[in-house]
Order: C-alpha cells, then structure tokens, then sequence
C-alpha cells in the first residue's frame, strides 16, 4: 500500500501544477512536497510528473495513479 501522505502530495502537485502551492496548500515547504513526490516515485519505480511542464503535468502513469489516489 502507498503512503497516503506522499499520495496527498501528488494529487495536489497535480491538481494545482506546481509545487510551490501544493506546498502552500498542504502547509509543507517545497522542498518537502519535492522529497514526497521523489519517494512516490521511487516507490512506484515511474516518472509521475513532467518537472519541465509548466504547469506541471501527469505523466501517462501519473494520470492512472491519480485516478487510483
């Protein structure tokens, strides 16, 4: 089972497209939200964000994981 915590971070990544207000809406610092993301990929061994979208933007996998978080 995946981390909630670090599922919560994506979806806001993905909801808002930057991590920056993700972070600012989960009450965390970029940085953190960064590490989240890192490790949630790490778990899932897949890219889930495209970092030079701007927006930021799902990947393919991201947009299943979504639907899944």
């Amino acid at each position: 089972m995946l981390d909630p915590r670090l599922l919560a971070a994506f979806v806001e990544i993905v909801d808002t497209g930057s991590f920056t207000a993700a972070a600012d809406r989960l009450h965390l610092t970029q940085s953190t939200v960064s590490q989240q993301l890192a490790r949630l990929e790490s778990s899932v061994g897949q890219q889930l964000v495209d970092r030079n979208a701007r927006p930021v933007q799902a990947t393919v996998p991201g947009e299943r994981l979504a639907g899944y978080a």
